[in-house]
């Protein structure tokens, strides 16, 4: 190659709605790390000239209070803007296949859903957010 440098990075911002509540558990050390799905709609015009949506689901996991409060204010349908950069793993399953995932690791979530509140605006969305701390990332 002609030494061409390409910068490290990973970043992820996906917004869509979940697909199921979210999954609260702990490790063994007692963090707790929560597992939710979203989908994320686009549209496209097919060559028939129809219009056409096509879902892609991504999966996101948070750790400590961000797994905590995303628990406390999530569920199946909640609209979320997820940031985080991706995270692979791979497992062997009981059978012995093996299987691998990408999915986010959050820094930062975003609730986009309206809450009625007295004195809320209807035209103004509510919107509150979520965010990972430093010593809320568990290495």
């Amino acid at each position: 190659m002609n030494g061409l440098k390409l910068p490290n990075l990973n970043i992820a911002i996906v917004t869509g709605r979940l697909t199921r509540d979210p999954e609260l558990r702990y490790t063994q050390s007692g963090v707790p790390a929560l597992n939710a799905r979203l989908a994320s709609n686009s549209f496209y015009k097919a060559a028939d000239g129809e219009w056409k949506r096509e879902a892609t689901y991504v999966g996101f996991v948070a750790w400590q209070a961000l797994a905590e409060r995303c628990y406390e204010n999530l569920h199946k349908g909640s609209a979320v803007m997820v940031t985080g950069r991706l995270n692979s793993s791979e497992w062997e399953t009981d059978e012995g296949e093996k299987r691998s995932q990408i999915e986010i690791r959050a820094d930062r979530v975003q609730f986009l859903d309206r809450k009625p509140t007295e004195g809320f605006d209807d035209e103004q969305e509510s919107e509150s957010e979520a965010e990972a701390t430093p010593e809320g990332v568990e290495g």
